[in-house]
């Protein structure tokens, strides 16, 4: 993936060249988008075609988008809010001196196993992560863990890497793998 960022002052031709280079790269055969975060909305005249929030085809292989802040601040409030009190939670915990700011993020484990019935839940907590950011797959002993363009791959114990994934569920920023064996195995 390539990002290309074009900035200076207004009026030089950034939106232009943008758009310009997008469509080139979309005729070489490569997906592209072009986005615009100017209140003007030029974009959309580059185009000729009604542009908004959400990525639209312009041309085989091109999409453009125009972003509201507003739009964009109103639908992340949430997300936003958590992280702000958190940096000031985290703020506070410096100032007091008694805390080097590094200990609160390594506080408690990074995951947790427990024997439930018949199998097995191994559980990862998740803070500022919805579920549609949520990738999980298995290969061999090693599960794959992606959340948005971040991925961790973990070598599951001998315990969890001879048992089957069951069921995944995330729930309260919490990801909770169910493992158990496959019908027949133990026998």
């Amino acid at each position: 993936m390539r990002i290309i960022l074009y900035t200076g002052k207004g009026g030089v031709g950034k939106t232009t060249v943008a758009a310009a280079s997008a469509l080139r790269s979309a005729d070489m055969g490569r997906r592209a988008l072009v986005m615009s975060t100017d209140a003007a909305h030029s974009l959309s005249d580059s185009f000729d075609i009604p542009l908004g929030g959400e990525p639209t085809l312009v041309a085989p292989n091109l999409w453009g988008q125009e972003t509201e802040l507003t739009t964009t601040i109103n639908k992340h409030w949430s997300i936003i809010q958590e992280w702000a009190s958190a940096l000031l939670y985290i703020a506070d915990y410096a100032k007091s001196g008694e805390h080097d700011p590094i200990e609160f993020f390594y506080q408690g484990k990074a995951h947790y196993i427990e024997k439930e019935d018949d199998g097995y839940t191994l559980s990862f907590d998740l803070p500022y992560t919805s579920k549609e950011e949520i990738n999980l797959t298995r290969s061999g002993d090693e599960l794959i863990i992606r959340v948005g363009s971040y991925q961790r791959n973990i070598i599951l114990p001998r315990t969890l890497a001879n048992l089957q994934v069951k069921r995944a569920k995330f729930e309260n920023k919490k990801l909770v793998i169910r493992f158990e064996e496959e019908c027949g195995q133990g026998e």
